[in-house]
């Protein structure tokens, strides 16, 4: 049978008032890739009010930043919320689960705690799937979206189990098929939709729920549903063969229920008529009721028990030649079955005579079997077998898990009914779990019998958690109740029932036939044995018995052991305390509990009870089953206790009447005789008869016996021929074990063969299914390990092509092979063969596809196709070339079209030819073919240039090349020849060199320049004129002659020229060799080239100084008078006339210097405003006013005051007609603000390039080309090439290799294209070793906000990364020695407030050894950066923060030692704490042998304290004693009293004869009689406190309303006395506490309060108290007051005995019982009981009760 475990038959899963409370739907929603646009598909058709709450579960990687509740926030119409923290579940809202979190929900509220294991990562949605169904069975709803794995299948039947529903998108429009069709494969899904019809479905699913009801109870249904449900039934049984008469009615009826609801029918008529139109609905209906659900070790401490306590005596009672035979019934898909393989195969790995396993898995689902045997699993699946088991049991299969094949071999799968089939035998455990909950009483009785039938004696029974053996506790004993473990007990041998087929009837119309009785009564079964009549005789003759198990049920009891039971009204019980009679039933449970307790048998003596009227008495005997001799398995009566009801003899009832007789003694023996003789003859009838009886039966016996020996010889020969037929199996078997060994070696080669081959590989059979596919077929077929027997239509490819189903047939009609190419949509080629698939009898059972990836050598072929196309067309449209190929003889071989257009000879000429013809006649007589080969063949290539002659006998200059021609293994198989005419180009040469011979000669200066401003020509006078030889210009750029002030004009001059193309004068100046300045007229013209485009300039030059110098005197006064203008520039002028020595200045000038304007000024003026070096400089200018005949400028810094200024100074001579120098003119300019701020910004620059030239980091710069701008020196070094070479390359020009260079210009574009600092790691290899860097790269932006550059910054971290592995081997050897030390040793380190560094906030761990590790029990990984409160326990407590603290900002360390207990062991732990560095040092060190030596030396004066201890003991002893003593005298002296009085009230009442005085007296007598049971009943409750038999309910109670009730129900009696009674404290207040307990002490102190006040009154009060959580109440009176040893005592000091104290006891009349109760509830309440009492002033009691941990109140 299956499994299913629903949660509607579980008990108590989901409370009855949560799902009355909440009955909203709860949506599970699972998807991975493809899933956030399927998901918005989904939530865009949800309806606002659909009154269903949604749960999405995206398998995503833990580290993903998810943005999935954002993406749904926008389209769905409901709320979205990202969960982060539990939240409660609500409808209409959307809830998002982050990938890193774990969830699962609970009632209504959904947890998450981060994924801390594998299984929570890998599963996701299954994990989640399970917690929905198991916290809301049917209002679970499980919805599978794209996805690829198999995340959900196994979760998904958890929820078809509890009774919700899943629906599916259709795989054909997932983006991922994947999780759709592994929950499709499970035939668990009610309805495969796409995704848009999904949210619609879910809304009529939901308004169907509760729309059909079907009653359990067939007297209640109608006739039209009786009807359809028998209609139903037939179904089932006619098309599935299965048989559900059997099965609980209320489980069938709600999954019929939830069937029609998922098919939206209105009843079930209509359901009836819908399975008649949809045959296929009867297998759904049928997988809904036998739901295949398990998993591997489900239930993991009844495995657990397994393992450890069952196993284990199953492998030691057999040995190598024993077999352990296991039954695992209902194992649906198997995995409980290997789960039970594995268990048996670690147990049995290690052992060297270990026995055979045997495991029967046997189920009625034919599908579930078929999984069973395949024995493969999803990941999924395998999520709940440990890594270990994993890896020893498992083998991957593709995406899968398959079992190993010597666990297979253990198991053998049968499809069993187990109410049917008979059943295996001679079986040492069987498991059958999750199962029975389905049967009725009567299927599970008859199943339990099978099972004792099919056990071994003592065999083990293993059920589910809401199953047990009741109904059959005469068969079972329990082993384990906790995991639902039971063993067979032996019981007498009864016959196998037979299993009887019956159809589904209806209840109430079952009619049982008749059965024809034989005609002679005495049939066999009918008869007894001598056993039987030896049991019947017992039970006649001995006294009356009864058998009951351990739970004192009933399980069988004697014929006259009935009288003694008294069944009373309700529901029925089998419980003999229960049934037992009142009178009998206390000494029966104290016999119980003796006999169970002491193990031995127990006797109650005179028990009196009355039956009929009549009081019988008797002895009760209670006898355990004891066997010390039998042990485990063979002793299962174990347990059973014998109970004997022994009458003495002793009746006594109602009087009789004795009548004398007044016959003589001879009459009566005579009566007596006669009655004697009648009975005799009586006798003697009876005798004949049975005579008679016997004689017949003997001789049927003698028949039987006949009868008997026949049919034993016929099994006789039955077993010989079994005994062949065994020997012929076994046989057999030895053949197909052979047999499957060898399938089993082909299938291990055909499965490698199918996981190594590259090709697609389709196997089909007839129908067009697919029976088989290699890996490779998955990249053109969507398929998964589930696709085996699915037809080829419904699997989707990637092909292009349409025809493949039409060529499949075609191979099966034809036979015909058919291979054609085809092509995949992203355009992959592949070779297509589809053959017929023959079998070894040449049979066609279908087709074989292959798929041949051709997409690579269809490359190949077009790229050689390509090349040759392009040769083809280069070849023939190179017509200026000839280009032809010769053999080794040099005859021409290949001659192109031109080759013929140049030499004149065509290709049918020159085919087979010597290609020496071509060569002039003096070439070849002089060897120049010959030698032009040889040149080829050493050198690789020969150059040919030279006269050729054509076919016409004219001569060309062919221009070219000779190349060797050779094959792929470097043959040489002759040479190819290229050249082309440039007979017209040799001519234009020689007409440019007589061109060059013209210009040479010219007495202008003329050169040619290109439009690059490089100088391509250079006649003599250019040379004469600019001092540069030809060799020193030619090839230079034109800038060398030009200042670079008129740089930028020369270029807008030669531009000019190359646009108009027009001959151009100007006048410039140019710059010769030694740097002086020249005037010159410069006549520009274009240069072309034949097809007349300008290519360059022409210049011709003359030398026009002289001309331009007066023209320069006259601009230079000019400037002098306009720079006089400008003062208010800061400028100055002035004029030096040599001959007078004249200094003028302008009045700008003697503002510069702060000084009168009219000044007398000479010409070393500037040497008086000068200082230091700048006189030297001053000193130079007025040596050039003297002397100097070229311009000058200089910058000279002065002092005018109290400032520094710097004036730029220049000055021109000014030169005569005569050529002489007669004055000097000149400017000067206030430059102080310019000087300081390039001052300032040169300091900036030299502070930067001294910092970035001795920085030993690495510093470039880069452009948009990846290519170097700048490095500083320690690049340079670090590359060993100098900067000239580097400037303007790439890294991998630079020489990097690719491996270093690619990965960093990676980051470099990268740099450019996001605009954001980039990092990166790499390392180099040099000649000293690997060197590891870090670099930064940040961009530069330009003034349009774009990257023009990269600034990348590189540091030297091998030493660092050598330090800090240093480091982490120096933290590796100090946690070696910290791991090896016996102390626990852990460095706590501070933690500072992020605000204020200065404040230590608390301590974490930073570091720990393993012993720390240990005494935590936890991982040193997850000890470490834990707070100082997790290490309360070895500390000290909450206190611990505090004293760290304290160590840490005193530096005082602390040492204390600690008692700990821990699982039952005591250890002394010596705790050491001092201060390190920034934390403190924990150490921690057990001393408990140190403890136990310093206990053993003290053991001496220890001796001598207890003995002196134990007198003290001895005496306080004997104080309680006398304690109990006195209160027991007291008790009795007033129970003395009070009998005395009833017996004398009882005895006046007999001789008072009036009414009035009897009724004095029967008050007087009910007064006693209630105050002595008082008295008893405190007294009672005094002996249950002492002997810790009270127990505590904690509630949350009013104590207010408690208090106020006990003073209104006391009121009375306080009027009756004359004394007040006031109450006072908060009208309500609630706490938590007992409240029963609490009303005795109260109730106590309040009674004795009133009982001994003689006046005044009595007061309580009630409060919550102020400096401690909790509350407290009063009870005060005005009595007499307490002793002092009384008070003492209450208050736990010592006792001393005071004068007149037992007078003032006895005038009060206490005796103390109720204070001793109330000091004892104190104690088990956990309160304070404080008393202050002075004599004759008063009492107040105060109940103080603190508020515990986890409690709002006490």
């Amino acid at each position: 049978m299956s499994k299913k475990q629903s949660s509607k038959e579980k008990t108590s899963v989901i409370p009855d008032a949560l799902q009355k409370e909440d009955q909203t739907l709860i949506v599970g929603i699972g998807a991975s890739a493809g899933g956030v646009e399927t998901l918005i598909e989904f939530f865009e058709q949800v309806d606002a009010g659909s009154d269903m709450a949604y749960v999405v579960i995206l398998h995503l990687s833990p580290d993903y930043d998810s943005r999935l509740a954002e993406i749904l926030g926008q389209v769905a119409p409901i709320p979205v919320i990202k969960v982060t923290e539990n939240v409660r579940i609500q409808p209409n809202h959307v809830y998002v689960v982050p990938p890193n979190q774990h969830l699962q929900i609970q009632v209504n509220q959904i947890t998450v705690s981060p994924n801390l294991n594998q299984e929570e990562r890998r599963a996701p949605v299954d994990i989640f799937f399970r917690s929905l169904a198991d916290s809301h069975g049917s209002r679970a709803v499980g919805v599978i979206l794209s996805g690829t794995g198999a995340n959900g299948s196994m979760g998904l039947k958890r929820i078809k189990e509890n009774g919700g529903a899943v629906f599916v998108q259709n795989p054909r429009e997932a983006a991922f098929n994947e999780m759709p069709r592994h929950a499709i494969a499970t035939n668990l899904v009610d309805d495969i939709l796409s995704v848009a019809q999904i949210p619609a479905k879910l809304i009529s699913y939901r308004d169907s729920l509760g729309s059909v009801s079907i009653r359990a109870e067939a007297q209640m249904r109608p006739e039209d549903q009786q009807q359809a449900l028998r209609e139903v039934f037939t179904h089932l049984r006619l098309r599935t063969g299965h048989d559900f008469s059997n099965y609980k009615r209320p489980t069938l009826m709600r999954r019929l229920e939830r069937r029609i609801n998922v098919r939206n029918l209105s009843d079930l008529p209509a359901y009836a008529a819908f399975l008649r139109e949809h045959p296929e609905e009867t297998q759904a209906l049928l997988k809904d009721l036998l739901i295949s659900v398990t998993n591997f070790f489900r239930d993991s401490k009844a495995f657990l028990a397994l393992e450890q306590d069952i196993l284990p005596v199953l492998t030691r009672e057999q040995d190598m030649d024993g077999v352990v035979r296991i039954w695992v019934a209902g194992c649906a898909t198997g995995e409980e079955a290997y789960s039970l393989a594995m268990l048996m195969a670690e147990r049995t790995m290690d052992m060297i005579d270990a026995p055979k396993v045997q495991i029967f898995a046997t189920d009625i689902d034919e599908a579930a079997i078929a999984v069973a045997r395949e024995g493969r699993y999803t990941i999924n699946d395998a999520a709940d077998i440990s890594p270990e088991r994993l890896r020893r049991f498992m083998v991957p299969d593709g995406d899968n898990f398959r079992v190993r094949q010597e666990i297979r071999e253990m198991v053998l799968f049968a499809h069993h009914n187990v109410l049917k089939d008979p059943p295996f035998s001679k079986i040492d455990l069987i498991t059958c779990r999750n199962l029975l909950i389905y049967f009725n009483n009567a299927a599970q009785e008859r199943v339990m019998e099978t099972f004792h039938f099919a056990l071994k004696p003592g065999g083990y029974l293993l059920l589910g958690l809401s199953e047990t053996t009741d109904g059959a506790g005469d068969l079972f004993a329990t082993v384990s109740r906790e995991n639902h473990i039971y063993q067979s007990r032996p019981v007498s041998i009864r016959s196998y029932p037979v299993p009887e087929n019956t159809f589904l009837v209806p209840a109430g119309k079952k009619e049982t036939p008749e059965i024809a009785l034989p005609k002679d009564s005495r049939s066999l079964q009918s008869r007894l044995n001598f056993g039987d009549l030896h049991q019947q005789l017992l039970e006649q003759y001995a006294p009356p018995s009864i058998i009951v198990n351990e739970d004192y049920d009933i399980l069988h009891l004697s014929e006259r052991a009935g009288i003694y039971l008294h069944i009373a009204g309700g529901e029925p019980s089998k419980n003999l305390l229960k049934l037992i009679r009142p009178e009998l039933r206390l000494e029966l449970r104290t016999a119980f509990y003796q006999a169970v307790q002491q193990r031995t048998n127990v006797e109650a003596p005179n028990l009196r009870v009355r039956i009929d009227d009549k009081t019988q008495t008797l002895t009760l005997h209670v006898r355990p089953v004891l066997d010390e001799a039998d042990s485990g398995r063979n002793n299962p009566a174990k347990g059973f206790l014998l109970v004997i009801f022994e009458p003495t003899g002793q009746h006594t009832g109602p009087a009789a009447s004795i009548l004398a007789s007044e016959e003589p003694m001879a009459r009566q023996l005579e009566e007596e005789l006669v009655r004697i003789k009648a009975q005799l003859r009586t006798s003697s009838e009876q005798h004949e008869t049975q005579a008679e009886e016997l004689k017949a039966s003997n001789e049927e016996l003698q028949a039987m016996n006949e009868e008997l020996r026949s049919a034993a010889e016929e099994l006789e020969t039955s077993k010989e021929e079994l005994q062949s037929i065994n020997e012929e199996l076994t046989t057999v078997n030895q053949e197909l074990k052979v047999k499957l060994e060898e399938i089993s070696f082909t299938r291990n080669n055909l499965q490698n063969l199918i996981n190594s081959t590259d090709l697609a590989t389709l196997f089909l059979d007839r129908s067009l299914r697919v029976i088989l596919f290699t890996p490779a077929a998955r990249t053109i077929f969507n398929l998964i390990s589930s696709d085996s027997g699915r037809p080829l239509t419904d699997i989707t490819n990637r092909l292009s092509d349409d025809d493949l189903l039409r060529d499949a047939e075609s191979v099966l009609e034809k036979l015909q092979p058919v291979e054609r190419e085809v092509q995949t949509s992203d355009g992959q080629l592949f070779l297509m063969r589809v053959l017929p698939y023959r079998t070894a009898e040449d049979r066609i059972n279908g087709v074989v596809l292959t798929f041949v990836d051709i997409s690579r050598r269809k490359a190949a072929e077009e790229a050689v196709r390509q090349s040759e196309e392009r040769m083809r067309l280069v070849f023939e449209s190179a017509k200026d070339y000839a280009i032809l190929t010769q053999d080794l003889d040099r005859n021409v071989t290949s001659w192109s079209p031109g080759a013929h257009s140049i030499t004149g000879y065509s290709e049918a000429d020159i085919l087979g030819q010597s290609a020496d013809i071509l060569f002039t006649p003096e070439d070849r007589k002089n060897g120049v073919p010959e030698s032009e080969e040889q040149t080829t063949r050493k050198q690789g290539y020969a150059i040919n240039e030279r006269w050729h002659v054509r076919k016409d006998g004219t001569r060309f200059w062919g221009s070219g090349s000779v190349w060797p021609l050779k094959d792929g293994q470097g043959k040489l198989l002759g040479f190819v020849k290229i050249m082309r005419d440039l007979t017209e180009q040799r001519a234009a040469e020689e007409a440019r060199s007589f061109l060059a011979a013209i210009v040479e000669s010219s007495q202008d200066a003329i050169m040619t320049v290109n439009f690059e401003g490089i100088i391509t020509s250079w006649n003599q006078a250019s040379q004469e004129l600019y001092g540069y030889s030809s060799s020193q210009a030619i090839g230079h750029p034109l800038s060398m002659l030009t200042l670079p002030k008129d740089l930028d004009q020369l270029l807008k001059d030669t531009e000019k020229i190359k646009i108009s193309e027009k001959v151009e004068i100007f006048d410039t100046i140019r710059v010769n060799k030694d740097g002086r300045e020249m005037q010159l007229e410069v006549i520009m013209s274009p240069v072309k080239n034949s097809a007349g485009q300008v290519i360059g300039v022409s210049t011709i030059a003359r030398d026009i100084t002289l001309r331009k110098q007066t023209e320069r005197v006259q601009a230079l006064k000019n400037l002098t008078w306009q720079q006089q203008t400008e003062l208010l520039a800061r400028t100055g002028s002035w004029e030096y006339d040599r001959t007078s020595g004249e200094f003028i200045w302008s009045e700008g000038m003697y503002q510069l210097f702060n000084l009168p304007v009219g000044t007398p000024v000479h010409d070393s003026i500037y040497q008086d405003f000068t200082s230091g070096n700048d006189k030297e400089v001053a000193q130079q200018f007025t040596n050039w006013l003297k002397e100097g005949t070229e311009p000058i400028e200089q910058i000279l810094r002065i002092h005018t005051g109290n400032s520094i200024k710097y004036l730029k100074v220049r000055g021109v001579p000014l030169i005569s007609e005569s050529g002489a120098i007669i004055k000097m003119l000149g400017t000067d300019w206030d430059i102080t603000e310019q000087v300081l701020a390039q001052e300032q910004i040169r300091q900036s620059e030299a502070q930067l390039r001294t910092l970035v030239e001795n920085t030993p980091d690495v510093i470039t710069r880069w452009d948009t080309n990846l290519r170097l701008l700048f490095a500083n020196s320690a690049f340079i070094n670090k590359s060993g090439q100098t900067l000239e070479n580097l400037l303007g390359k790439t890294n991998i020009q630079m020489g990097q290799p690719d491996d270093i260079a690619g990965p960093y210009m990676n980051k470099l574009q990268r740099t450019f294209d996001t605009g954001k600092p980039q990092e990166h790691y790499n390392s180099f290899p040099t000649p000293k070793g690997r060197f590891d860097y870090y670099s930064r790269m940040v961009p530069e932006h330009g003034p349009d906000g774009s990257v023009h550059s990269v600034l990348a910054i590189a540091r030297d971290i091998t030493e660092l990364q050598k330090a800090q592995q240093q480091t982490r081997e120096t933290a590796e050897n100090l946690q070696a020695v910290l791991d090896a030390s016996p102390a626990c040793i852990g460095l706590l380190k501070a933690v500072r407030d992020e605000a204020n560094n200065d404040i230590v906030t608390g301590f974490q761990l930073a570091v720990g050894n393993q012993k720390l590790a240990e005494f935590f029990g936890e991982p040193l990984y997850e000890l470490l950066g834990k707070p100082a409160n997790h290490f309360e326990t070895l500390l000290w407590g909450p206190q611990t923060s505090d004293f760290l603290m304290e160590v840490y900002n005193a530096n005082n360390p602390r040492y204390d030692e600690k008692y700990l207990t821990s699982e039952g062991q005591e250890r002394w732990l010596a705790v050491a704490i001092s201060r390190q560095d920034d934390g403190v040092v924990l150490t921690g060190l057990d001393i408990t042998e140190l403890k136990q030596a310093q206990n053993q030396q003290q053991f001496w004066l220890g001796e001598l304290e207890n003995a002196s201890q134990n007198a003290q003991a001895v005496a306080q002893l004997r104080e309680a004693l006398k304690e109990r003593g006195e209160l027991l005298r007291s008790a009795s002296h007033d129970l003395r009293g009070q009998v005395g009085v009833i017996a004398s009230a009882a005895q006046l009442l007999g001789m008072s004869g009036n009414e009035a005085d009897n009724n004095v007296l029967i008050q007087m007598i009910q007064r006693n009689t209630k105050q002595m049971t008082q008295l008893m009943s405190s007294l009672l409750d005094f002996a249950r406190l002492e002997a810790a038999q009270e127990i505590i309910h904690i509630s949350r109670f009013d104590v207010a309303g408690l208090l106020q009730e006990l003073v209104h129900n006391t009121q009375p009696m306080a009027d009756q006395q004359g004394l007040w009674l006031k109450a006072q404290g908060p009208d309500n207040m609630e706490v938590e506490s007992d409240p029963v307990q609490i009303r005795r002490v109260a109730q106590n102190l309040l009674l004795n309060a009133l009982k001994y006040t003689r006046e005044g009154g009595v007061t309580i009060t009630w409060e919550r108290l102020t400096d401690v959580p909790g509350w407290y109440f009063t009870v005060a009176d005005t009595g007499p007051g307490l002793s002092a040893r009384l008070l003492a005592r209450l208050k736990g000091e010592p006792e001393e005995s005071m004068p007149g104290e037992i007078a003032m006891v006895h005038k009060s009349g206490g005796e103390g019982i109720g204070l001793a109760i109330v000091n004892r509830l104190c104690k088990l309440l956990g309160c304070q009981l404080l008393v202050e009492s002075d004599p004759e002033q008063g009492t107040r009691f105060e109940i103080r009760l603190l508020k515990k941990s986890g409690m709002d109140d006490c």
